[in-house]
C-alpha cells in the first residue's frame, strides 16, 4: 500500500507566477485559447462544438490552469477570491453551455462575457502577490 502524496507544494517564484498566469492569460487572450474557441464557434453558430467543448473546457482552465496559478497567491484572502472567481467560472460555462443547447446567442454572448470578466478579475490578482 501506498502512502497518499501530500498535495504538491509549489514555491511561489517571479518565474512560477509569470508561468501559470500566462497559462490562464492563453486561454482568454490568444486567438487559440479556449474563450477565443467558444467565441469562434458562437460565431459560426457551431452549437455542436460549443455544448461539447464547454464540458471539459471546466477542467482545462478553471481546475488545471487556474488552480496552478491559485498556489501562487500570497494569502488566504487572495485564496478565497480567486476560489470565488474560479467558481464563477465553472457558472459561466455551464451557462454557456445551457445556452447553446437552445441555441440563444444573445444568451451565449452575455455568459461569455461574464467568463472574460471573472477572468480578467482572477489575472489582476497576478500583480498583488507577494514574493515570501
Amino acid at each position: 500500500v501506498q502512502p497518499v502524496m501530500a498535495k504538491e507544494e509549489l514555491p511561489i517564484t517571479s518565474e512560477n507566477i509569470d508561468r501559470y498566469f500566462n497559462d490562464v492569460r492563453y486561454e482568454l487572450k490568444d486567438p487559440e485559447g479556449g474563450i477565443s474557441l467558444i467565441e469562434k464557434a458562437l460565431t459560426e453558430r457551431d452549437w455542436s462544438f460549443i455544448k461539447t467543448f464547454t464540458q471539459g473546457y471546466d477542467l482545462e482552465l478553471r481546475k488545471k490552469k487556474m488552480g496552478y496559478a491559485r498556489k501562487m497567491m500570497s494569502d488566504k484572502k487572495m485564496k478565497s477570491d480567486t476560489l470565488m472567481l474560479r467558481n464563477g467560472v465553472t457558472f459561466d460555462l455551464i451557462a454557456i453551455n445551457k445556452a447553446a443547447r437552445v441555441q440563444d446567442a444573445d444568451a451565449c454572448l452575455e455568459a461569455i462575457k461574464l467568463l472574460k470578466d471573472d477572468v480578467n478579475q482572477f489575472l489582476a490578482f497576478k500583480d498583488l502577490i507577494k514574493l515570501t
